[in-house]
């Protein structure tokens, strides 16, 4: 079986999820609950604990449980009244969702690849519009020079419009100073943003197509590096991909899967 990463990649992967740190690992209290430690109630916030439903056991071999909010729970529904969501539902509907969306023709897949190979033309970009402008800085400091030059010759009455103009370079210099660093600042975000695309392209290429013979601990790694949130108001499922738009599935669960 593969491991999910090895050597420096999987300290990449670390760093990747301490940014998820409210995501790191809980002890789930049912063991096949996919999503333990990762749903989160909408209502309040709190996890999704996977209670399992007596000795009941699924078509497929698997034991049945619900998601139901802590706090629900150990408020005995008085300060949170989130339906419970049956758990394996839950499990399948998001697995369904990460690998439709994570196929090479998906929407999310490809904003990755663009984002990975196209970073660095926007770098370029950046690096000689900065460079223009500092040419521009250049210019504005020798025409301020050549102007106090010019003060200790000419006539009185025409230092005010000489200090006038000083003072426009000056402030021009100023506002171009703050565009460049503004470009800068682009640039450092996005070479990070190249370096999570990347890593989460490796992952997705290697990992996605051997997924369900992963262990249940690397699945759930995986989920943390491709999703910012997970949570659930007992009707709908959000799941909130990493530099995505939230993107809701309407439909899950309703009827008998509540309670």
């Amino acid at each position: 079986m593969k491991e999910l990463s090895l050597g420096k990649e999987w300290v990449e992967v670390q760093e990747l999820l301490d940014r998820n740190s409210d995501m790191k690992y809980r002890k789930p209290s049912s063991s096949n609950a996919l999503l333990s430690g990762i749903l989160r109630c909408s209502h309040c916030t709190s996890f999704m604990r996977a209670k399992l439903k007596n000795k009941m056991v699924s078509p497929d071999g698997r034991r049945v449980f619900d998601y139901m909010c802590e706090l629900k729970d150990k408020s005995r529904k008085q300060k949170c009244q989130c339906k419970n969501i049956n758990g394996l539902e839950a499990d399948d509907l998001v697995m369904q969702e990460i690998k439709k969306l994570t196929t090479p023709t998906s929407k999310f897949y490809k904003a990755l690849k663009e984002l990975s190979t196209n970073t660095f033309n926007k770098e370029d970009k950046n690096a000689q519009e900065a460079k223009t402008l500092k040419s521009l800085i250049y210019k504005n400091e020798n025409d301020i020079n050549s102007l106090l030059d010019k003060i200790k010759y000419v006539d009185v009455s025409l230092l005010d419009d000489i200090s006038n103009e000083i003072k426009k370079l000056k402030e021009t210099n100023t506002e171009l100073e703050k565009q460049i660093k503004s470009l800068t600042n682009t640039d450092y975000e996005q070479i990070n943003d190249k370096k999570t695309a990347d890593l989460v392209l490796n992952i997705l290429d290697t990992y996605l197509t051997c997924f369900d013979s992963l262990d249940l601990n690397t699945k759930r790694n995986m989920i943390k590096l491709l999703v910012s949130s997970i949570t659930t108001d007992g009707e709908d499922i959000t799941i909130n991909f990493i530099g995505s738009r939230n993107m809701k599935d309407k439909t899950f669960p309703t009827g008998e899967m509540c309670k």
